[in-house]
C-alpha cells in the first residue's frame, strides 16, 4: 500500500534526528537559530514601517545621540571640574540651579563661578531683568554613576538607531530575508514535528503492514478439496 511506503519513508528520514541520535540536537538548535533571526527581522522590518520612522528622523537621532555620548565622555572626565557642582555649598541650591541654569552653563569649568550662591530666590535675576522661577521644580543631582549609567544605554541606543538606518536603506533586501527565512522556518519546523511523531508514525506503519498481511491472506487461493 502506498500508505506503508510513505511512512517507511518518513521513517528512514526521520531516524537520524530522533533523540539520543547525533542529529536531533543540531536540528533543535537550527530550528531555535532559525526563529531567533526571524524574529529579530520581524522586529527591525516593523520598527521601519512605523509612520513616524524615516530616514531623515532616524539621522536625526543619531546626531543627537552622538552628541549626548561626547557630551557625557566630556562630564566623566572632568566631573569634578563642572561648575553644576560647585555653584553652591547646600545641595537643595544646586539642585535649584540645575534646574534653572542652561547644560551648557552647568557643563562650565568651574574656574569660571565668581561667587558661590548661598540663598534663593523666586525671581531669578538675569542681567537687568527678574523671571519668576517659582513654578520649576529642582532637578535631581547629577552623580558620577548617573553619567556611567546612561553612557553604554546611549551607547547602546546610538548602535540600534544605526542598525535601523541600515535597514531602511536595504528595506527590500530585508523583507525578502524575512520570506526566506520565515520559508525555511515552516519547513524545518514540520520536519522537526514529523521526528517527534516517529512513535505515531511507528504505529500507523504496523497497522497498516497488519493489513496488508490480512488482505494477501484473503486474496490466496482455497485449497482444492479433492
Amino acid at each position: 500500500m502506498k500508505e506503508a511506503e510513505e511512512y517507511q519513508k518518513e521513517l528512514e528520514e526521520t531516524f537520524p534526528y530522533q533523540k539520543k541520535q547525533l542529529g536531533h540536537d543540531g536540528l533543535e538548535n537550527e530550528v531555535k537559530t532559525i526563529r531567533t533571526e526571524f524574529n529579530e527581522l520581524t522586529t527591525l522590518l516593523t520598527q521601519i514601517n512605523r509612520p513616524n520612522v524615516t530616514e531623515t528622523s532616524v539621522r536625526q537621532k543619531i546626531k543627537s545621540l552622538g552628541q549626548d555620548i561626547e557630551q557625557l565622555d566630556s562630564k566623566i572626565a572632568r566631573f569634578d571640574r563642572l561648575a553644576q557642582h560647585h555653584l553652591a555649598a547646600d545641595p537643595d541650591l544646586r539642585r535649584q540651579l540645575s534646574a534653572y541654569l542652561h547644560p551648557q552653563v552647568l557643563s562650565l569649568d568651574k574656574s569660571h563661578i565668581q561667587r558661590d550662591v548661598t540663598q534663593a530666590d523666586a525671581l531669578l535675576t538675569v542681567f537687568d531683568g527678574a523671571i519668576d522661577v517659582s513654578s520649576i521644580p529642582p532637578a535631581p543631582l547629577e552623580t558620577l554613576e548617573d553619567l556611567k549609567v546612561r553612557l553604554p544605554q546611549a551607547k547602546s541606543d546610538l548602535d540600534e538607531q544605526e542598525t535601523l538606518l541600515d535597514a531602511i536603506a536595504q528595506q527590500r533586501q530585508k523583507e525578502q530575508q524575512r520570506r526566506d527565512l520565515e520559508g525555511q522556518l515552516k519547513t524545518k519546523e514540520a520536519f522537526l514535528e514529523k521526528v517527534r511523531q516517529r512513535p505515531t508514525t511507528e504505529r500507523l506503519l504496523g497497522e497498516t503492514q497488519e493489513q496488508i498481511e490480512e488482505l494477501t491472506k484473503k486474496s490466496r487461493p482455497s485449497p482444492t478439496k479433492f
